[in-house]
């Protein structure tokens, strides 16, 4: 055989082996980037949404004023979820990621939480997420317990949430009055300004154009948020209430907050939908998010388009909107290592007037232990009674009183 061709034969192998390897380098390289895009939460949640029927229904029950619906998760279950539109991703607390053995991932994503700090998540990967006959496949969930601990009740334990964008490639229907939701593929009429609007082209969410007053204010259409509207603290302080603000101490995920709420002297409004005299909160010290929440929210049918950018708000009564009065004791209650105590005494309410004092630790309400009862079940307290028996404890003495409900915001 001539040596040329023997340098040739080698050559052409050699070359062969390179090529080779240099496209088993180009297949693992898109591997990991299709894997990277399936698995990132805050781009596409889903690999793959598969509807078994055109239009899925499946019930939406409020808990706690939050829109709660039954999930699988990895063919277990069932398990809850706050359907929050406030939210992007899939959030699963920590204790159902242990029980369902679901893995980590090496990487972790940055997000917001309610106080508007930021911070760092864990991940894990999740095969299947089934809402009746709609499924979601191959996804990358966050690890987090805010839904399991401040969303639960007594009666409910919440596992985690479903955010806004995993449902990006569907029609996402909220019927809040049947207490249903609905998904199926397709788009919304062109907006009309009444009852179909344009959604702002903002990250945070699904922010809708409205009159508060007389200015035009962005708000996040939040299924999350259990108020009415909330606002940052600048754009708060421009407004005129009809009588000083009630003072509140909420619990979120960035730690406790000072917060106020106060009827406003003036209407809500956007298309041929108004809201009268709505009641306003906000965080001080922070600027805070501009939310529409459930109290407004349960009044509607409510079809979000993100194709389209589009949400459409029905409802049969076209009479204007009416918040009702806000009850309760004027006592602010925290709890610290399983022992609660009265934190803040609103001033101006019954209960400033019954001597009490901050740090006095409540022992039962009505005779009942305080741990059966949490915001839900002291708001239905509130609603059917005119006063609550309060056992408590100053020091080493023993006290026993009882605090009128009257209306904090009228």
């Amino acid at each position: 055989m001539p040596r040329d061709y023997k340098v040739w034969s080698y050559g052409k192998c050699r070359l062969k082996i390179v090529l080779g390897l240099f496209l088993a380098v180009l297949c693992f390289i898109a591997a990991f980037l299709l894997t990277k895009t399936i698995l990132q939460p805050a781009s596409k949640p889903f690999s793959y949404i598969r509807l078994s029927q055109a239009v899925v229904k499946v019930p939406l029950r409020l808990v706690n004023g939050l829109p709660l619906v039954e999930v699988m998760i990895n063919q277990h279950g069932p398990y809850r979820l706050v359907l929050d539109t406030g939210s992007s991703n899939v959030h699963i607390c920590p204790c159902l990621v242990k029980k369902l053995s679901l893995p980590e991932m090496d990487t972790k994503t940055t997000l917001h939480d309610a106080a508007g700090n930021t911070r760092e998540y864990s991940l894990v990967r999740v095969d299947s997420l089934r809402v009746g006959q709609a499924e979601f496949l191959r996804f990358a969930a966050v690890i987090d317990s805010v839904g399991h601990r401040f969303l639960s009740t007594n009666d409910t334990q919440v596992d985690g949430i479903i955010g806004y964008h995993c449902f990006r490639e569907l029609l996402l229907t909220l019927d809040f009055p049947n207490q249903q939701l609905i998904l199926q593929r397709g788009t919304l009429p062109e907006p009309d300004g009444e009852d179909i609007f344009e959604l702002s082209s903002g990250k945070a969410g699904p922010e809708l154009v409205v009159s508060v007053g007389q200015t035009e204010v962005e708000l996040l259409i939040d299924s999350g948020s259990q108020g009415c509207v909330s606002l940052s603290e600048p754009i708060a302080k421009t407004y005129f209430f009809y009588a000083t603000p009630i003072e509140g101490r909420p619990t979120i995920a960035g730690g406790v907050v000072s917060s106020y709420r106060a009827r406003l002297e003036g209407k809500l409004a956007f298309g041929r939908h108004v809201v009268i005299d709505p009641i306003i909160s906000w965080t001080a010290g922070t600027k805070g998010r501009n939310l529409l929440g459930m109290k407004i929210l349960k009044h509607f049918v409510v079809t979000f388009d993100q194709t389209s950018g589009s949400v459409c708000f029905s409802r049969d009564d076209n009479d204007p909107i009416r918040i009702p009065p806000e009850r309760g004791i004027g006592l602010i209650f925290q709890v610290k290592k399983g022992i609660a105590a009265i934190e803040v005494i609103n001033p101006g309410t019954p209960a400033a007037q019954l001597g009490l004092k901050v740090g006095d630790q409540v022992l039962t309400v009505n005779g009942q232990p305080f741990s059966k009862f949490d915001n839900s079940s002291f708001s239905t307290l509130f609603e059917q009674t005119d006063a609550v028996r309060l056992e408590l404890m100053r020091g080493k003495k023993p006290l026993a009183v009882e605090v009128p409900v009257v209306n904090l915001i009228e």
